[in-house]
């Protein structure tokens, strides 16, 4: 299981960073609907966060709930289906990716505990 957990968590952060790194260059262009590119940056900034604190700091936050991390992505989804479901086609399927990123951190957490 372990190293199934190798393979499997670098690969959802590298996910996660591609995601971040493509919200920033579009809202550096300027593309429409911009709240739906930030909202796909947060939905990848919350897990990156995560990541993030216990990669660089300490303490390491493994054994407590990250919920504030979870709020973040969770509001980056809620921002990209608003988005989407009012500009339709504009905003393609930025809410798909964010909803990935969203489900891919809650399996994640999932696996956390179970062990």
């Amino acid at each position: 299981m372990r190293r199934l957990r190798s393979v499997l968590v670098p690969l959802f952060v590298l996910y996660l960073v591609l995601l971040a790194v493509y919200a920033s260059v579009q809202l550096l262009r300027s593309m429409q609907p911009l709240l739906s590119w930030v909202g796909l940056l947060l939905a990848a900034a919350g897990p990156l966060g995560y990541f993030g604190w216990n990669g660089l700091a300490k303490p390491r936050l493994e054994k407590q709930q990250p919920l504030g991390f979870t709020l973040v992505s969770g509001l980056g989804l809620a921002v990209t289906m608003t988005l989407s479901w009012r500009h339709g086609e504009a905003a393609g399927m930025i809410h798909v990716w964010a909803g990935l990123a969203l489900i891919g951190w809650v399996g994640y957490l999932r696996w956390l505990r179970d062990d």
